[in-house]
């Protein structure tokens, strides 16, 4: 079946997917553990940074939405550093957690949960 087209563009319109995975955070920003949908693993690569890796490559990123859940408010914000969602061999997105108040990057405190939510372009209808 062809993906239906834009009727002004003539382009393919895909259908939106939306991927999830809970991050929690251990000491010193580790990952303890990432479960979730469309999320194959999710690693620490440094201070604030993570990188999480899909299940296959998507047409494009659509949206990227944290909802950090901890005990005590921090005030953290996030925002994604790079994406290759269409990459077959390495489909990714990085994801910076940075504190707005101090203007650097930093770690979630421990036992935080990062809830976070990935739509994509899918590739099939």
């Amino acid at each position: 079946m062809a993906a239906p087209k834009n009727h002004l563009t003539g382009a393919a319109i895909f259908p939106l997917k939306t991927l999830f995975v809970d991050i929690t955070v251990g000491t010193t920003g580790a990952v303890t553990s990432a479960a979730g949908y469309g999320v194959t693993a999710v690693t620490r690569t440094s201070t604030g940074l993570y990188n999480i890796v899909l299940d296959q490559a998507y047409v494009k990123l659509v949206e990227v939405a944290v909802t950090p859940v901890a005990s005590t408010l921090d005030g953290l914000a996030f925002s994604v550093k790079a994406e290759d969602v269409d990459d077959s061999s390495d489909p990714e997105v990085d994801l910076f957690v940075f504190d707005p108040a101090a203007g650097t990057v930093v770690d979630p405190n421990s036992g935080t949960i990062l809830k976070v939510k990935i739509v994509v372009q899918d590739t099939v209808l």
